[in-house]
């Protein structure tokens, strides 16, 4: 469910056909599965272009909510952005339990490994920003930042709901 509302709201900042995308929030029942932020970015009426870029980018949150669910092998490096395309060939036209039946969580091991991955990089991103250094290996702060975010949410860090999901790396800005 996290995931389909996470690709919705993306969606909807991508320029998702507004009929499409209620559509999709009523066969999926997604209405109250919104977190806050969410809600008002789907319903509001006052979205800034901050809004935007932000809810666009819940693409890569998606992307490593896939990859916890075994729906794609490897969770690259965060130097590229999410294959969009891929992802919703992957989830159109099925319905939410053929999805669950599918879907293969990861074993907590793997999770916690690439948690700790993602936040080594997180940590570097934030220390070459904080120094004015160039940021290392191609990393693009965003991407790293949504799949800490995800991967944070998903093993229950801090236990937040998804509007409030820390990533250690924040806690010092």
């Amino acid at each position: 469910n996290r995931l389909r509302c996470l690709i919705v709201v993306a969606g909807k900042a991508d320029g998702l056909d507004e009929k499409l995308l209620q559509t999709i929030v009523r066969q999926y029942g997604l209405k109250p599965l919104f977190s806050p932020w969410e809600e008002r970015f789907i319903y509001g009426e006052d979205q800034t272009f901050k809004d935007y870029a932000e809810a666009r980018l819940r693409y890569e949150s998606a992307w490593a909510l896939l990859w916890a669910l075994g729906f794609i092998d490897d969770l690259s490096r965060p130097d590229r952005e999410a294959n969009v395309p891929a992802m919703i060939r992957l989830i159109n036209g099925q319905s939410a339990e053929d999805f669950r039946a599918d879907a293969r969580l990861r074993s907590m091991a793997s999770i916690l490994d690439r948690t700790d991955l993602v936040y080594r990089y997180h940590a570097a991103v934030y220390t070459a920003a904080t120094n004015g250094e160039p940021i290392p290996a191609g990393l693009l702060p965003s991407v790293v930042h949504e799949r800490h975010q995800a991967l944070n949410w998903l093993i229950r860090y801090q236990d937040k709901n998804w509007d409030d999901v820390s990533t250690d790396t924040e806690l010092a800005q």
